[in-house]
């Protein structure tokens, strides 16, 4: 992607989150009580989740799911590379038969 088209890109997504940001505090300025609400109904929950467990036990399971998932891909190399040879192993016989002349060089034999 050229430099020009992701800077293009970036624009329009500040030009999108800053309109966002603009119809959201315009909400708030017209119910912030509402705003309020939500947010400390947020926290309340919030204090009472086992956030640090939670947190826990997804990075134990990521630590657990990342060894299986290096060997898949060291797998899928390994037959990717496996695959590359054998097709440059075909090239390079096709190409050396495709050099040697032909055997008979008429359909009566040779010298015929």
């Amino acid at each position: 992607m050229s430099e020009q088209s992701t800077r293009i890109e970036t624009e329009a997504v500040e030009q999108c989150c800053s309109a966002r940001l603009r119809e959201l505090e315009e909400s708030v300025r017209r119910s912030p009580g509402a705003y309020v609400a939500g947010a400390a109904a947020v926290g309340y929950l919030l204090q009472f989740l086992p956030v640090g467990c939670i947190l826990g036990g997804l990075f134990r399971l990521l630590l657990a799911a990342i060894r299986p998932a290096l060997l898949i891909l060291g797998v899928w190399k390994i037959v990717e590379c496996a695959q590359q040879k054998c097709a440059a192993k075909e090239a390079l016989a096709k190409a050396r038969r495709d050099e040697r002349e032909p055997l008979v060089d008429s359909p009566a034999g040779p010298g015929a």
